[in-house]
């Protein structure tokens, strides 16, 4: 009988999460189409490449043709930079990506980072570089688990053997996501277990 009972609670546990996170779809508090959302992750993955119009990565390309702002709109590279760090600080960073398929979940630089093409991340994030935008945004790792993080949190569940999937694929590639596990602690990357509560109210902006 307490095993039912037990059992009877996961569920309903369970099924809160997964209406709790339909509701909390971070796409749709964005205000992103499907179509836009789509563009955006195929980028991350490195599917597009550079369109070559303003010499920056498909994801900020995109970023600016999503929001009507195209090159010429701004008074120098400097200035076009900061907006992309804004729109990205406050916006495009919890853009959430859903693909089973490839089993890829997350948002567009942790889906970057896991797919090898992450060369836009390191430059987005670089402190002594263009855009120096914020490292320890809390997004989504998995909305439809309602599960919560930072780059660097994801980074730990890929690698975790009880929850990532590198098991699956080359000693290459996990040796990969640990150099980048380091690269993100260097660059100021931080877990939300190491985060004041401040600073977890600060980052979930």
């Amino acid at each position: 009988m307490l095993h039912i009972t037990y059992c009877f609670l996961r569920l309903i546990i369970t099924l809160s999460v997964y209406a709790q996170a339909d509701e909390e779809n971070p796409n749709e508090s964005l205000g992103l189409t499907d179509k836009y959302v789509d563009m955006l992750c195929t980028a991350a993955q490195g599917k597009i490449s550079e369109f070559y119009d303003w010499q920056v990565g498909a994801v900020f390309e995109l970023i600016l043709r999503i929001e009507k702002k195209p090159f010429p709109d701004f008074e120098s590279n400097k200035v076009a930079n900061e907006f992309i760090m804004q729109k990205w600080n406050t916006k495009y960073s919890k853009c959430y990506c859903e693909m089973p398929e490839l089993n890829l979940r997350g948002s567009l630089d942790m889906i970057s980072v896991y797919s090898e093409k992450d060369d836009w991340v390191w430059a987005l994030y670089d402190s002594n570089g263009s855009f120096g935008a914020e490292i320890n945004k809390i997004r989504y790792l998995n909305f439809q688990l309602g599960m919560r993080g930072t780059l660097l949190d994801y980074l730990d569940f890929k690698l975790n053997p009880e929850t990532g999937d590198y098991k699956v694929k080359s000693s290459d590639f996990k040796a990969k996501l640990e150099y980048i596990r380091e690269r993100t602690i260097k660059m100021g990357g931080k877990r939300m277990s190491e985060m004041t509560a401040e600073e977890i109210e600060q980052n979930s902006k």
